[in-house]
C-alpha cells in the first residue's frame, strides 16, 4: 500500500463521506449531473491538460493511452464517494447514468477504495487512494442521448475513523467510469473550477492512464487533472450490514451484578445477529518487539440473536482481568468491535474506542 497525501479538496471530500455522511437510503443517487453536458474534444488518447494542485504533483511524463478511467468530486456541489452513515454500511449499485455524447465508446464502472489513516495531528489525516476493488461489465451507449445503464456492484465503508486516535483507519468505496476506446468521447465537463489548496470548492479529478483491467491490490497512483467534472450519476440500494446498530455514545457503565456492559441495541432488519468483542493493545514483553503482530487482550465479550421484526439489546461480559483493573483504575478505555450480521450472512465490522466505567454505587 502505497501512502499518499492528498490535497486539502480531496482530503475534504473523503473526511466528508468517512465523518459526516448522512445515512444512505434506498435509491440514493449521487454524483455529477449528466444533463450538463460534455464540452471537451478530449479522448483517451489525448490525455488532458495538467491543471496541477500544487507543484507537489508532478504530471507524469505522458498522459495519454488506449484506455482511461476518471472520478471526481467538489466537496460543495458533489462527488463520486459513495454516501455511508458514519457507522459504515454496504449496498449496492445499481445503475449509471451517462451523459449524451458524440462519439460514445465501451466503457465499465470500476469501483475503487479509499483510507483515511489519523495521523498525530487530527487535522492532517493521510488519506491513500485509490485500490480497485471491482470492474463491472463492458456497456456501449447510443450517440448524442443520456442513457442509464443497470448495474449490480457491490460497494461498502467502515465506521468513520477517529481522527484522535492515531492508526486508526476508515475505508470508503469511490465510484470511476472507465472509457475503453482510445477515440472515444470522455464523459467529462471542463468547468474551469480550478481553485487553490487552500479552497475546498473546487472541481477535482483522478485519471488513470490506462484504465485498470480488473481488481488488484496496490494503491495506484492517479494523474491529478483540476476544474473537470466526470458527469456520472450513479444509484446506490444500501443493505444489511451494520445499519440499525444503535451503540451508547457516552461512557459504558457496569450492571449491578458487577460484569454486564450494555453497549446498545440492534434492530433486525438488517442486523440479524452480533459477536461483540472488547479489547485492548497487549502491554509489556508481548507487544515490544516490532517484529510481532500488535497483540491484544481481550477484556470482554457477547453475542448476540435478534428475531426477525424485532429489537434487541446488545450486551457482554466483562473478563475477570478487567473486573481487577477496573477496580484497580475507575476507569478503562478500551475498543468495542461489533460483527453484525443480516439474514444473508453478509458481515460489517464496527470498531469504536470506548470508555467503561464501574457500577454505580447504591
Amino acid at each position: 500500500m502505497r501512502s499518499r497525501r492528498l490535497t486539502a479538496g480531496l482530503v475534504s471530500a473523503l473526511l466528508g463521506v468517512l465523518c459526516l455522511a448522512p445515512a444512505a437510503r434506498a435509491d440514493t443517487t449521487f454524483g455529477a449531473n449528466p444533463a450538463e453536458g460534455i464540452n471537451t474534444t478530449l479522448s483517451c488518447s489525448t490525455g488532458a491538460p495538467y491543471i496541477a494542485f500544487e507543484t507537489l504533483f508532478p504530471p507524469p511524463a505522458s498522459v495519454g493511452a488506449q484506455s482511461c478511467m476518471w472520478t471526481w468530486n467538489n466537496p460543495s456541489v458533489g462527488t463520486d464517494i459513495v454516501p455511508f452513515p458514519v457507522t459504515g454500511g454496504s449496498g449496492t449499485i445499481t445503475s449509471v447514468t451517462v451523459p449524451a455524447m458524440p462519439n460514445p465508446g465501451p466503457m465499465a464502472v470500476v469501483i475503487l477504495t479509499a483510507a483515511l489513516n489519523a495521523t498525530t495531528n487530527p487535522s492532517t489525516p493521510n488519506s491513500i487512494c485509490c485500490q480497485v476493488k471491482q470492474v463491472g461489465p463492458t456497456f456501449t451507449v447510443p450517440a448524442n442521448r443520456v442513457t442509464t445503464v443497470a448495474q449490480s456492484l457491490h460497494v461498502s465503508a467502515t465506521e468513520e475513523a477517529n481522527l484522535n486516535e492515531p492508526g486508526d483507519t476508515s475505508f470508503a468505496d469511490l465510484v470511476g467510469l472507465a472509457v475503453l476506446s482510445p477515440s472515444a468521447s470522455l464523459p467529462i465537463r471542463y468547468t474551469g473550477n480550478v481553485g487553490n489548496v487552500s479552497i475546498t470548492n473546487f472541481d477535482g479529478a483522478y485519471a488513470y492512464y490506462p484504465a485498470p483491467g480488473g481488481p488488484n491490490g496496490e494503491y495506484a497512483e492517479p494523474y491529478d487533472p483540476a476544474g473537470f467534472r466526470l458527469l456520472a450519476r450513479f444509484t446506490l440500494a444500501p443493505e444489511g450490514g451494520a445499519k440499525g446498530l444503535r451503540l451508547i455514545r457516552r461512557p459504558l457503565r457496569v450492571g449491578g451484578d458487577g460484569r454486564t456492559l450494555a453497549l446498545g441495541r440492534a434492530a433486525n432488519p438488517p442486523t440479524a445477529r452480533t459477536v461483540q468483542t472488547l479489547t485492548a493493545p497487549a502491554a509489556g514483553r508481548a507487544a515490544a518487539s516490532a517484529n510481532k503482530k500488535k497483540r491484544k487482550v481481550v477484556y470482554g465479550r457477547g453475542k448476540t440473536t435478534i428475531a426477525a421484526g424485532k429489537t434487541a439489546k446488545l450486551k457482554l461480559k466483562l473478563t475477570s482481568r478487567a473486573r481487577k483493573q477496573l477496580k484497580k483504575r475507575h476507569r478503562l478505555k478500551l475498543t468495542l468491535t461489533v460483527l453484525a450480521f443480516n439474514a444473508a450472512g453478509e458481515k460489517q465490522k464496527v470498531t469504536r474506542r470506548v470508555t467503561v466505567k464501574p457500577a454505580k454505587r447504591k
